[in-house]
Parts: structure tokens; C-alpha cells; sequence
């Protein structure tokens, strides 16, 4: 199985590092970890039914 992993340490130091507060870098890398975690359980579930 493999693992997708999300830096978000790295994420906030890189939009600070382009000028964002760090207030708006730690919001930013939340919503982004809300969509990726989303998009990875649409995937689980639409890929999880085509194999059964």
C-alpha cells in the first residue's frame, strides 16, 4: 500500500518564504490538507466498489 504524505511543515515555510503571513500560511495548508484528504477518499471509495 502506499502512503501519500503532506508536508505541511514545508508547505507554511514556503508560502511564508512568498510573503504570507503565518496566520494565512497555516490556513491555507489547512484547507489544502482538507482537500487533499478529501480527494484521496473520493478515490478510496469510487476504486473500492469497482473491485468488488
Amino acid at each position: 500500500m502506499t502512503t501519500l504524505v503532506f508536508d505541511t511543515y514545508d508547505f507554511v515555510r514556503r508560502l511564508q518564504d512568498a510573503g504570507f503571513s503565518e496566520t494565512q500560511a497555516e490556513i491555507l495548508t489547512q484547507l489544502q490538507q482538507e482537500s487533499v484528504d478529501a480527494t484521496l477518499e473520493q478515490f478510496h471509495n469510487v476504486f473500492c466498489c469497482k473491485l468488488h
